[in-house]
Protein backbone atom coordinates (compact mmCIF):
# COMPACT_ATOMS: atom_id res chain seq x y z
CA UNK A 1 0.00 0.00 0.00
CA UNK A 2 1.36 3.71 0.35
CA UNK A 3 2.95 2.10 3.17
CA UNK A 4 1.34 4.19 6.08
CA UNK A 5 -0.03 2.04 9.27
CA UNK A 6 -2.95 4.27 10.71
CA UNK A 7 -4.74 1.58 12.20
CA UNK A 8 -3.96 -0.96 14.79
CA UNK A 9 -5.80 -3.77 16.32
CA UNK A 10 -4.05 -3.82 19.73
CA UNK A 11 -4.61 -1.64 22.59
CA UNK A 12 -2.92 -1.10 25.56
CA UNK A 13 -5.33 -0.07 28.66
CA UNK A 14 -3.96 2.47 31.21
CA UNK A 15 -3.00 -0.53 33.70
CA UNK A 16 -0.46 -1.77 30.60
CA UNK A 17 1.02 1.26 30.08
CA UNK A 18 2.23 1.83 33.14
CA UNK A 19 3.37 -2.21 34.21
CA UNK A 20 4.91 -2.82 30.94
CA UNK A 21 6.81 0.81 30.14
CA UNK A 22 5.92 0.26 26.55
CA UNK A 23 8.19 2.00 23.74
CA UNK A 24 6.70 4.94 22.19
CA UNK A 25 7.09 5.31 18.35
CA UNK A 26 6.54 9.16 16.62
CA UNK A 27 4.04 9.48 13.70
CA UNK A 28 7.05 9.42 10.40
CA UNK A 29 8.54 6.26 12.04
CA UNK A 30 9.39 3.26 9.90
CA UNK A 31 8.51 -0.10 11.33
CA UNK A 32 9.44 -3.72 10.22
CA UNK A 33 10.06 -7.55 12.03
CA UNK A 34 13.71 -7.93 13.54
CA UNK A 35 13.08 -11.41 14.35
CA UNK A 36 11.55 -14.50 13.16
CA UNK A 37 10.13 -15.47 9.38
CA UNK A 38 8.38 -11.98 9.25
CA UNK A 39 11.95 -10.81 8.60
CA UNK A 40 11.80 -12.53 5.66
CA UNK A 41 8.66 -11.23 4.24
CA UNK A 42 10.69 -7.81 4.11
CA UNK A 43 7.53 -5.80 5.05
CA UNK A 44 7.43 -2.51 6.00
CA UNK A 45 5.68 0.25 7.11
CA UNK A 46 5.46 4.38 7.93
CA UNK A 47 3.40 5.25 11.20
CA UNK A 48 0.56 7.20 10.63
CA UNK A 49 -0.48 8.54 13.66
CA UNK A 50 1.86 8.03 17.15
CA UNK A 51 1.95 4.56 18.81
CA UNK A 52 3.20 1.88 21.03
CA UNK A 53 5.08 -0.92 19.39
CA UNK A 54 6.64 -4.26 20.25
CA UNK A 55 9.73 -5.86 20.91
CA UNK A 56 10.17 -7.72 18.13
CA UNK A 57 9.86 -4.55 15.61
CA UNK A 58 12.49 -2.25 14.64
CA UNK A 59 11.73 1.37 14.45
CA UNK A 60 13.43 4.15 12.58
CA UNK A 61 12.35 7.47 13.49
CA UNK A 62 14.08 9.64 10.72
CA UNK A 63 16.18 12.77 11.51
CA UNK A 64 15.70 16.45 10.33
CA UNK A 65 17.76 16.00 6.94
CA UNK A 66 16.14 12.64 6.01
CA UNK A 67 12.30 12.49 4.98
CA UNK A 68 10.18 9.36 6.24
CA UNK A 69 9.13 8.56 2.92
CA UNK A 70 12.28 8.81 1.02
CA UNK A 71 13.77 6.49 3.78
CA UNK A 72 10.55 4.28 3.54
CA UNK A 73 11.32 3.72 -0.09
CA UNK A 74 14.57 2.84 0.08
CA UNK A 75 14.58 0.22 2.83
CA UNK A 76 11.97 -1.37 0.07
CA UNK A 77 14.86 -2.20 -1.74
CA UNK A 78 16.86 -3.40 0.79
CA UNK A 79 16.55 -7.18 1.66
CA UNK A 80 16.45 -7.83 5.05
CA UNK A 81 17.21 -11.64 4.78
CA UNK A 82 20.91 -10.62 3.53
CA UNK A 83 21.78 -9.29 7.10
CA UNK A 84 20.53 -11.78 9.26
CA UNK A 85 22.74 -14.69 10.76
CA UNK A 86 20.65 -17.24 11.65
CA UNK A 87 18.66 -19.19 8.85
CA UNK A 88 17.03 -21.16 11.30
CA UNK A 89 15.12 -18.24 13.00
CA UNK A 90 15.78 -15.33 11.41
CA UNK A 91 16.44 -12.02 13.51
CA UNK A 92 18.44 -8.51 12.65
CA UNK A 93 21.01 -6.92 15.19
CA UNK A 94 20.08 -3.18 15.84
CA UNK A 95 24.14 -2.61 15.23
CA UNK A 96 23.77 -4.18 11.36
CA UNK A 97 20.61 -2.21 10.22
CA UNK A 98 22.21 1.24 12.01
CA UNK A 99 25.07 0.33 9.25
CA UNK A 100 23.28 0.08 6.28
CA UNK A 101 24.21 2.81 3.68
CA UNK A 102 22.05 4.84 2.36
CA UNK A 103 22.18 7.32 -0.26
CA UNK A 104 21.68 10.73 0.93
CA UNK A 105 20.46 13.59 -1.48
CA UNK A 106 19.47 16.94 0.07
CA UNK A 107 16.05 17.06 1.51
CA UNK A 108 15.02 19.32 -1.34
CA UNK A 109 15.88 16.18 -3.48
CA UNK A 110 14.24 13.84 -1.76
CA UNK A 111 10.92 15.52 -2.05
CA UNK A 112 11.27 16.40 -5.59
CA UNK A 113 11.53 12.84 -5.76
CA UNK A 114 8.87 11.91 -3.32
CA UNK A 115 6.69 14.26 -5.61
CA UNK A 116 7.43 12.09 -8.59
CA UNK A 117 7.10 9.05 -7.34
CA UNK A 118 3.82 9.52 -5.80
CA UNK A 119 1.46 8.83 -8.46
CA UNK A 120 3.39 5.98 -10.21
CA UNK A 121 2.73 4.21 -6.70
CA UNK A 122 -1.00 5.06 -6.47
CA UNK A 123 -1.46 3.22 -10.03
CA UNK A 124 0.53 0.38 -8.08
CA UNK A 125 -1.45 0.62 -5.81
CA UNK A 126 -4.17 0.27 -7.79
CA UNK A 127 -2.79 -2.80 -9.78
CA UNK A 128 -1.78 -4.10 -5.90
CA UNK A 129 -5.07 -4.23 -4.75
CA UNK A 130 -7.45 -5.45 -8.03
CA UNK A 131 -4.76 -8.19 -8.02
CA UNK A 132 -5.94 -9.08 -4.49
CA UNK A 133 -9.13 -9.09 -5.45
CA UNK A 134 -8.68 -11.54 -8.42
CA UNK A 135 -6.57 -13.92 -6.06
CA UNK A 136 -9.31 -13.71 -3.53
CA UNK A 137 -12.16 -14.09 -5.98
CA UNK A 138 -10.21 -17.32 -7.84
CA UNK A 139 -9.78 -19.13 -4.24
CA UNK A 140 -13.23 -18.18 -3.40
CA UNK A 141 -14.28 -20.26 -6.90
CA UNK A 142 -11.66 -22.95 -6.80
CA UNK A 143 -12.72 -23.47 -2.78
CA UNK A 144 -16.34 -23.94 -3.98
CA UNK A 145 -15.39 -26.28 -6.65
CA UNK A 146 -13.03 -28.04 -4.90
CA UNK A 147 -16.09 -28.46 -2.06
CA UNK A 148 -19.03 -29.92 -4.47
CA UNK A 149 -16.27 -32.00 -5.41
CA UNK A 150 -15.72 -33.57 -2.30
CA UNK A 151 -19.14 -33.24 -1.36
CA UNK A 152 -20.91 -35.60 -4.17
CA UNK A 153 -22.42 -38.55 -3.54
CA UNK A 154 -19.92 -40.88 -5.53
CA UNK A 155 -16.55 -39.21 -2.59
CA UNK A 156 -18.69 -39.93 -0.06
CA UNK A 157 -17.57 -43.57 -0.93
CA UNK A 158 -14.06 -42.63 -1.14
CA UNK A 159 -11.67 -44.55 1.19
CA UNK A 160 -10.37 -42.51 4.33
CA UNK A 161 -6.60 -42.53 5.16
CA UNK A 162 -4.43 -41.24 7.71
CA UNK A 163 -2.18 -38.49 7.11
CA UNK A 164 0.75 -40.27 8.26
CA UNK A 165 0.30 -43.09 5.49
CA UNK A 166 0.06 -41.27 2.59
CA UNK A 167 3.69 -38.98 2.63
CA UNK A 168 6.85 -40.65 1.76
CA UNK A 169 8.77 -39.42 4.74
CA UNK A 170 7.36 -38.74 8.49
CA UNK A 171 5.89 -35.41 9.39
CA UNK A 172 8.09 -32.95 10.55
CA UNK A 173 8.37 -29.54 12.46
CA UNK A 174 10.89 -26.87 11.79
CA UNK A 175 12.42 -27.59 14.67
CA UNK A 176 13.18 -32.04 14.21
CA UNK A 177 16.45 -33.11 13.43
CA UNK A 178 17.04 -35.66 10.63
Amino acid sequence: PNGYLYETRDRLSEAANCTIRPVHAKKGTILFPKSGAAVLTNRRAILGMDACIVSHLIAIEPGRQVSSRWLYWWMLQVDMATFCDNSAYPSLKQSVVQAIPIPMPPLSIQQHIETRLAPALDVLEGARAAAQARLKATMVTFSAFLEKMLSSPESRGWPRRKLRDLVAEPIRTGLSRP
